[in-house]
């Protein structure tokens, strides 16, 4: 066994024991120093794991506000995804939209390039729209000819074509939107809301909503307005009127060309009526004054006097004709006509020529009378007007219209 002093911690080494119950003050010496060291250590160690608990917590702590940034930033990653995603998709919707309504643009204006009645183009031009573009009422206004008034021409609706019925017609002022358009000169909106609701209390168009009226330009001026009107609220933008505006100008540009056709046709029948009853004035007039023994027109030019003279001038002479049995009768002959000759050819046979044709076919000139008889045959058979025949209907037309006195 070790000696006693060997068990004894060195510090407390060299200290005298007393025995129990006897004071005892290395005993109470070393009580205190081991409890101050346990304290030390305790407290040491408390403030250890103070400190980790601490750190832990700090640790943790920003975790969470880590975590909570994290979750943040996705919220406002996601939002933004959507919000792109939403334009996207509006942007492509918008650019659909656009694109339908400029090929329907286009659609309308290659249809009515090739009308030229007005009369046509104006309604064919509200129902394309009205069929391209899904409106409930497409109408077309034109200015009277005192630039005062508006007037319905054209609509697609029933109301619209009522409204037609009744000669309906606005003034230019700020009271109605066609009006407004075409004395500003500029497109005009207005919605079923607020001030503009004022618009919409017409009879004939109660389902109307939103409308839009664009002024028809034409070089420089305005000839009316292009009125469309829709059964939903806010259904027109700034931007339809970019696209809409196309459109009215090629509307006011076919209307226009339709116009001017009209006018230059109308100035053609004007002219052709003119020239008939004028050439048919001067024929009158020179066939009066020329008094010769006949003429020719072909369309084109006027037979000379002269070859007319030759061809009615007796060749062979009413007493010269063969058989001898023809020189008492009324005739001589020329260039391919009878002429007329001897005692017979006064008054208004006087310058007279006949042609003769088959079966009892003849045309008779009398000069003296500015008349012409062509007598026109069906032949039956061996049937025929014999010339004798034919003489007594010249001498009854010739009777009926001197009442004997021209013989």
């Amino acid at each position: 066994m070790l000696p006693l002093e060997e068990t004894v911690p060195p510090r407390f080494r060299g200290c005298r024991w007393r025995r129990a119950g006897s004071p005892s003050r290395p005993t109470e010496f070393f009580g205190v120093h081991f409890a101050r060291d346990t304290t030390a250590i305790f407290a040491l160690t408390g403030i250890l794991i103070y400190l980790m608990i601490t750190r832990l917590q700090n640790a943790l702590n920003k975790s969470r506000a880590a975590t909570e940034e994290l979750s943040l930033s996705n919220k406002e990653l996601n939002e933004l995804r959507v919000d792109l995603e939403q334009r996207v998709e509006e942007r492509t919707s918008d650019l659909r939209k656009r694109a339908s309504q400029l090929e329907a643009v286009s659609s309308v204006a290659r249809t009515i390039a090739s009308m030229q009645d007005l009369d046509v183009l104006l309604p064919a031009i509200t129902k394309l729209i009205s069929q391209q573009f899904g409106f409930y009422h497409v109408g077309i206004f034109l200015l009277d000819e005192q630039q005062e008034n508006a007037i319905l021409r054209a609509s697609n609706s029933e109301g619209g074509l009522r409204m037609i019925d009744q000669q309906h017609s606005l003034p230019l002022d700020h009271h109605s939107i066609v009006g407004y358009s075409i004395s500003r000169r500029e497109p005009r909106i207005a919605l079923d809301v607020g001030a503009d609701s004022v618009y919409f209390n017409n009879p004939d168009l109660p389902e109307t909503r939103s409308e839009m009226a664009l002024p028809l330009h034409v070089a420089g001026r305005v000839i009316g307005s292009l009125d469309v009107q829709s059964t939903a609220t806010n259904a027109f933008s700034e931007e339809d009127i970019n696209v809409l505006a196309t459109l009215a100008d090629q509307v006011a540009i076919a209307i226009e060309n339709a116009r001017l056709f009209g006018e230059a046709r109308n100035a053609l029948n004007e002219s052709k009526t003119l020239f008939e009853k004028y050439t048919q004035q001067e024929w009158s007039n020179f066939a009066r004054q020329v008094k010769q023994a006949g003429f020719l027109f072909d369309g084109k030019q006027v037979v000379p006097r002269d070859w007319v003279r030759t061809i009615t001038t007796p060749v062979t002479r009413v007493g010269e004709m063969n058989p001898p049995a023809r020189r008492d009768g009324r005739w001589g002959y020329s260039h391919l006509w009878w002429v007329w000759d001897g005692r017979t050819a006064t008054g208004a046979y006087a310058g007279a020529y006949t042609g003769l044709g088959a079966v009892g076919q003849h045309i008779t000139v009398l000069p003296a009378l500015d008349m012409v008889l062509a007598h026109k045959t069906v032949p039956r058979g061996n049937a025929s007007v014999t010339h004798e025949q034919f003489m007594t209907i010249v001498d009854a037309v010739v009777n009926s219209r001197c009442s004997g006195a021209c013989r």
